[in-house]
């Protein structure tokens, strides 16, 4: 926990001795304990932490509305608490737009980016779809209703066909765990974001993953997004997997294959 406000939960695993840190960043509708597994995957490679967004699990949101720039001083303050100098980020859709948005604003700390689910966000959407995609999802919130209410048919859009009731049981858990302020919160934040993506600034190797089943990312889409990135980089280092039988969060619906991509990930990169 780190007790400056905005107050900061963190799920740590033992300092390795360097001055790297591998930062899990969950999805909207997430919490720091779906990257329990990830984390423990990651823990005897470097160290690791799992973080609750503002408003999200122990921490609080902030004074007024939060922004990505918000989030990026979180991870700062992250930072100089623990002592990481070098950061590998893995996102998770609305953790991964705020990963690449970190990474477009301080390329020299990055050794590594682990996008799953997504990694653009609203940032190449018009202001009208922008817009129509906050109205829509704020629908249930004006007349009243909290996200646990409407968690059951959010997790149908989330989950695969395979999905097992245990991770339907998770998911329902972490989305009904979340309140209207902070979900309303988060919806403002990532339809307002600071900029359009300068792909030409990820200087790191990147890993982007998405479920085979993926509504919100699809297979197709995110490899194209892929493709952009290795197209835009000045030294390509990009790889695409597409996470067989999960859905939009994969890191929970496969957890064992999940993993297994990112290690193999973290032992490439610099030690």
């Amino acid at each position: 926990m780190i007790d400056d406000l905005p107050r900061l939960g963190l799920s740590l695993t033992p300092d390795l001795g360097d001055d790297r840190l591998c930062l899990f960043l969950h999805g909207i509708g997430g919490g720091r304990g779906n990257w329990r597994a990830q984390l423990a995957a990651a823990a005897p490679h470097i160290r690791a932490a799992a973080l609750d967004l503002r408003g999200y699990g122990d921490s609080t949101l902030g004074p007024r509305g939060s922004t990505v720039d918000d989030y990026c001083a979180d991870i700062l303050r992250i930072c100089d608490v623990l002592g990481a100098r070098r950061l590998t980020f893995v996102g998770l859709s609305y953790g991964s737009w705020i990963a690449t948005s970190f990474a477009m604003r301080h390329p020299e700390m990055l050794d590594g980016l682990v996008l799953s689910g997504g990694c653009t966000g609203m940032s190449e959407a018009g202001p009208e779809e922008r817009e129509a995609f906050r109205l829509s999802r704020e629908v249930p919130l004006n007349a009243g209703q909290v996200p646990a209410d409407f968690a059951p048919a959010v997790v149908k859009v989330l989950a695969s066909p395979d999905a097992t009731e245990t991770v339907k049981a998770e998911l329902l858990a972490s989305m009904s765990a979340i309140t209207a302020p902070t979900y309303r919160d988060a919806l403002l934040c990532f339809t307002n974001p600071r900029e359009r993506f300068d792909f030409a600034r990820l200087t790191m190797p990147v890993l982007m993953m998405t479920g085979e089943h993926d509504r919100l990312a699809p297979p197709s889409e995110i490899r194209a997004v892929a493709g952009r990135i290795w197209d835009s980089a000045r030294r390509p280092d990009v790889r695409f997997e597409v996470i067989q039988g999960a859905g939009h969060v994969c890191n929970l619906e496969q957890p064992g294959l999940y993993a297994r991509h990112l290690t193999d990930f973290l032992q490439g990169l610099p030690k």
